[in-house]
């Protein structure tokens, strides 16, 4: 996205309704069996994907380079984020043109999945902070990659009525996979290799599952040749032409960048303001993983229900974004583990809520055209923007505060607000339709279907 999206008029029209979906998704349920396919996917992916940045890397770092731990961690996770960025948005708009016969969503999964197994290696043979963010690099790039294939999958196949409870779910079990790698990664710690080799294999069993059991189908080669403009079209979305998409995108990156001060520095902040050591801080973000997924899952699940069946999604969005700056004070002003649970739990309940209903409204607000790849990949920078940037303004931060890490709560707390500004351009025109206004599904989908 461009600056100048922020000049367009607060005015916007409706959108019609389930726009950019295909018929079919519009009109039949997923199946159970696919559904169920793709959490398991998204589980794996997560630990592989989310368990170095969380606990892995900077547990690597501090045994081995603590004196210059923070600008190492954030140059992994940085320059991952980076990465990720230039080649994600590249990716997405390829996979709508992938004409193979293994389908377009799958080649990308299978390729992501590869290069992520591929940076693991390179962790694990090469010892040394510079193999350690080369890796990293790569395996990000994948893992994202694979990632994203299996939202796009989603987007191609869920109908609007069915986003906001299947996406739910998907929050919760992407919740679980952190805390499942921790508790791996915390019990191998002393052997750091298979903090790496572990999320790696688990991924590859994990996406292979649903390589296997998707409905992916050919596309069908496009009448025109792939040109050089077209490819960079998977960064950018006109703003004027799709405002309540860019409006969507804004809100997205603010409150992705407060996140990502929040979950960068958490191994230390609970090292330095509460004291714990390398197995307490194991215990305590397994112990408050295990909070999150339930209290994730009791947000994302229930509000992501009541979303679908609410004439707007935004006051879900302006709920979940209120209480996760309350979350992020209250860790801010912790001194004891209880009080981090409860800021932590507080912080999980509202992000499995903001994520399950932001997911919903990312897929309502994809423009008409059928290449959900292209604008998927594109939302995806309002994500992995903040990722990349997150990291270096959070090492600027504890710079001018002395380490401060409970600055960085307070400081993430004020950008999750601050993301409030953009739901007001949206908050008349993104009404949900009823389920009357969409084709009935025939008997034997509804018997088969999630």
């Amino acid at each position: 996205m461009e600056p100048d999206a922020m000049q367009m008029t607060p005015s916007v029209p409706a959108a019609p309704v389930a726009e950019g979906m295909s018929t079919r998704s519009t009109r039949e349920r997923m199946p159970v069996l696919q559904v169920l396919a793709v959490l398991l996917a998204q589980l794996t992916i997560s630990v592989a994907l989310i368990t170095p940045t969380t606990y892995s890397l900077a547990i690597w770092l501090q045994d081995t380079a603590s004196a210059s731990r923070d600008a190492l961690l954030a140059a992994a996770i940085g320059g991952s984020s980076v990465a990720s960025l230039l080649v994600g948005p590249l990716i997405g708009a390829l996979s709508d043109r992938t004409t193979v016969r293994l389908g377009p969503r799958r080649t990308w999964l299978v390729s992501g999945l590869v290069a992520g197994s591929i940076g693991s290696i390179i962790m694990i043979g090469i010892p040394s902070p510079v193999a350690l963010v080369l890796g990293w690099c790569i395996a990000a790039i994948g893992y994202g990659a694979a990632n994203s294939m299996v939202m796009v999958y989603l987007s191609d196949r869920l109908p609007q009525r069915q986003r906001g409870k299947v996406l739910g779910v998907s929050t919760a079990v992407i919740y679980l996979g952190p805390v499942v790698g921790v508790l791996l990664a915390g019990a191998v710690a002393t052997t750091p290799p298979l903090m790496f080799a572990i999320p790696s294999i688990a991924a590859l069993l994990g996406g292979g599952v649903l390589i296997l059991v998707m409905h992916d189908p050919p596309v069908e080669p496009s009448t025109t040749p792939l040109r050089v403009v077209e490819m960079l079209e998977g960064y950018w979305v006109h703003p004027r032409r799709s405002p309540r998409f860019a409006w969507v995108w804004w809100n997205r990156a603010i409150f992705f960048l407060g996140v990502a001060f929040m979950t960068l520095y958490s191994v230390y902040f609970l090292s330095t303001n509460i004291a714990l050591d390398s197995a307490q801080i194991a215990a305590t973000m397994s112990l408050g993983g295990v909070i999150g997924v339930a209290v994730s899952t009791l947000g994302g699940v229930t509000c992501g229900t009541l979303s679908d069946r609410s004439s707007s999604r935004l006051p879900f969005i302006v709920a979940s974004t209120v209480l996760l700056a309350l979350g992020l004070v209250v860790i801010a002003t912790a001194s004891s583990v209880p009080q981090y649970l409860v800021g932590n739990g507080i912080n999980s309940f509202a992000i499995g809520v903001y994520s399950a209903v932001g997911q919903a409204l990312q897929f309502d607000v994809i423009p008409g055209e059928r290449r959900n790849g292209r604008y998927l990949a594109v939302l995806g920078l309002s994500n992995q923007l903040p990722q990349a940037i997150g990291p270096f303004v959070a090492a600027g931060v504890l710079a001018v505060f002395g380490r401060d890490y409970a600055a960085m709560y307070f400081t993430a707390a004020g950008l999750v607000l601050l993301s409030l500004i953009t739901i007001v351009p949206l908050r008349h025109h993104l009404r949900i339709p009823s389920p009357t206004s969409e084709p009935a599904t025939s008997v034997a989908h509804t018997k088969e279907n999630a």
